[in-house]
C-alpha cells in the first residue's frame, strides 16, 4: 500500500495530529515546482496564480497511486494551504497553493525538533533554564493557554533533560521549552534560528525562513517568517528519520512529563 504525506497549512494547527510518512523525495532531489514569485507574506492577502504540473513534479518511481476515476479532490475548507503527497513515490495527489508562503506559527516546532535530534547525542542530558525563557509569552509549560495556568511552570535555574523539554514542546506546543531547547543547543536563540535556516537552505526549502524557535513571529517582522505547505511535508518527512520525534507525537496531550 503506498504511503501518503499530507501537509496542511491553518491558521490554528495541532502540532501533534501532523502526521507523514517516510519516502525518497524528502531527500530534496525532486523537480522544483513553478510557481508565480510572490512578493510579500502578510496573512491572507493576495493569492499569486500558481502553475504547476502534476504529472512531472517529482521522480518516477516503481509503483504509482493512482486516482479513482469517480473520486472527487479533497477539499479542506479551513485549510488556505494544502499538498498531500505519496511519500513512495513522490506523487501529489492533492495540490491546493502548496509552494504559497504563510507564516506557519507552531509548525516551526517540527525543524526545531530535527536541529535538537541531530545536536544533542544524549536526550537525557540537562538544560539550564534562564529568566528570559520563563518570561515566554504564548503557550507555555503548565500553561496549556495563554493566561491560563494549571500546574507549575519553569523556574529560572532549575534543570530540565532534554527529552523532558522535547516532549514538552511537541505535545503541548510550549513556547518556552522550545527557547530553552534553542539556547542549550546554539548558545542563543538567534544563533539555533541560524542554524534552522541553514539547515533549510541545506534541505533545497526555498520557500522558507524562521524567525524563532517557538514560531512566535517578533512584532514588526511577521512578514520574514514563512514556509509553505510543500516545504513543511518535507520537513516533516526528514524528521522520520528520528524515531523519538515520531513516538512524541503519538502520546496523548494531557500525559504528565516529569523531569
Amino acid at each position: 500500500m503506498s504511503t501518503i504525506v499530507l501537509a496542511l497549512m491553518t491558521v490554528i494547527f495541532p502540532l501533534n495530529s501532523f502526521l507523514v510518512f517516510p519516502g525518497n523525495w524528502a531527500l530534496g532531489k525532486e523537480k522544483e515546482v513553478e510557481v508565480a514569485p510572490i512578493e510579500q507574506v502578510k496573512g491572507v492577502e493576495t493569492e499569486k496564480q500558481e502553475r504547476i504540473s502534476l504529472e512531472n513534479v517529482l521522480p518516477v518511481a516503481q509503483y504509482q497511486p493512482v486516482r479513482k476515476e469517480d473520486a472527487g479532490d479533497l477539499v479542506l475548507p479551513e485549510a488556505h494551504a494544502s499538498l498531500i503527497l505519496d511519500a513512495e513515490s513522490g506523487t501529489i495527489l492533492h495540490y491546493d497553493n502548496g509552494k504559497q508562503r504563510r507564516q506557519i506559527a507552531s509548525l516551526t516546532k517540527m525543524m526545531t525538533a530535527v536541529m535538537v535530534m541531530e545536536k544533542v547525542e544524549d536526550l537525557d542530558e540537562e538544560a539550564t533554564i534562564d529568566a528570559d525563557t520563563i518570561r515566554t509569552i504564548g503557550t507555555v509549560v503548565g500553561c496549556p493557554n495563554t493566561g491560563i495556568c494549571i500546574s507549575q511552570r519553569l523556574v529560572a535555574g532549575e534543570k530540565i533533560t532534554v527529552r523532558s523539554l522535547l516532549k514538552a514542546m511537541l505535545m503541548n506546543s510550549a513556547n518556552d521549552s522550545a527557547r530553552a531547547l534553542a539556547k542549550h543547543v546554539g548558545g542563543t536563540e538567534k544563533e539555533f534560528v541560524s542554524m534552522m535556516n541553514r539547515k533549510a537552505k541545506e534541505m533545497g526549502l526555498k520557500d522558507t525562513n524562521f524567525c524563532t524557535a517557538s514560531g512566535l513571529e517578533p512584532d514588526g517582522r511577521e512578514h520574514e517568517c514563512y514556509s509553505t505547505a510543500y516545504d513543511i511535508a518535507r520537513i516533516a518527512a526528514y524528521a522520520l528519520k528520528f524515531p523519538e520525534i515520531w513516538e512524541t507525537f503519538k502520546l496523548p496531550g494531557n500525559l504528565e512529563v516529569s523531569s
